[in-house]
């Protein structure tokens, strides 16, 4: 199966609009796969997942 993190944004979108995935599932598909690669990448210098995690639990129940 794709990771969350691998759908496009449109796909990410419909899916957490059916309620088929949650927001914060996708949130942490994304961490997940920026602690795999980060490290070698180094693209993401700064991030606060505590409050990303407080964003996506507002936005699941925000869903419509």
């Amino acid at each position: 199966m794709t990771e969350l993190c691998d759908l496009s944004a449109l796909e990410a979108r419909w899916l957490i609009g059916t309620k088929e995935i949650s927001p914060v599932d996708l949130l942490e598909s994304s961490i997940a796969r920026i602690e795999a690669v980060n490290g070698t990448l180094n693209a993401v210098v700064a991030w606060d997942f505590e409050r990303a995690r407080m964003e996506a639990k507002i936005a699941e129940r925000d869903v419509i």
